[in-house]
């Protein structure tokens, strides 16, 4: 918690795994630990997949 402050059924639920109250409800107003770049990445990664040419067996 980075207030203490209660926050009832208001609350906003981080992605770290704490609910804040809306002054801290930023990643920059608690001390977030989780990785959003990583997370976008490999969010990325899944929706693009690498995709290969096929191998010409008979070329010309």
């Amino acid at each position: 918690m980075a207030c203490k402050k209660k926050v009832g059924l208001l609350g906003f639920a981080c992605r770290c795994g704490g609910t804040f109250c809306s002054l801290h409800r930023y990643v920059d107003g608690h001390a977030c630990g989780f990785d959003f770049k990583k997370v976008g990445r490999e969010h990325i990664a899944q929706q693009n997949p690498l995709v290969a040419p096929s191998k010409l067996h008979n070329k010309i």
